[in-house]
């Protein structure tokens, strides 16, 4: 299977459209059209957006590298090297993979249950911003309920106020 087989049948499966996988990729629909029906191929910035766009590497894209220049891999290399417009990678997510291949196998498997828990914690979810007071309470099922603001209590008994001496 060439190229423009191969990607007009993975943005299927995948279940885009051209247009809705031009638009995800940063490229124009009419290169998506020429590139499935075989009169152009993209050059290989492109090729690795479109890549990421499907969640699938360049090799299941166009496993043949010797269609690109010398120049084009040097560049993209360099690129990604640099961060000059290649992978942009998030110093949290590189310090969580460090610490996660230092642990055992069943080490790991407890990070990746921690984490599980996390994400079921409204709090620390990405869909809520960070300037997003959320209020909950644990039901008896161990499910997260949203609750209103609770009222401020007054100074605690067992305290003394600090203006009192």
């Amino acid at each position: 299977m060439n190229f423009a087989e191969t990607l007009k049948k993975i943005r299927i499966e995948k279940g885009y459209s051209q247009q809705s996988l031009a638009k995800k990729a940063g490229v124009s629909q009419t290169a998506v059209y020429s590139w499935e029906k075989g009169e152009r191929k993209p050059k290989l910035e492109q090729l690795r957006r479109i890549a990421t766009a499907l969640d699938v590497t360049i090799g299941e894209l166009n496993p043949n590298w010797g269609s690109f220049s010398t120049d084009e891999l040097s560049n993209d290399i360099l690129e990604l090297f640099t961060g000059k417009g290649g992978l942009e990678i998030d110093t949290r997510e590189t310090r969580l993979n460090e610490l996660f291949y230092e642990l055992n196998s069943n080490g790991q498997d407890k990070a990746i249950e921690q984490v599980e828990l996390l994400t079921k914690i409204p709090i620390y979810r990405a869909d809520i911003s960070d300037s997003e007071e959320a209020y909950y309470r644990i039901d008896e099922n161990g499910d997260f309920i949203p609750v209103e603001k609770p009222e401020p209590e007054g100074p605690r008994k067992d305290r003394k106020d600090p203006e009192e001496d």
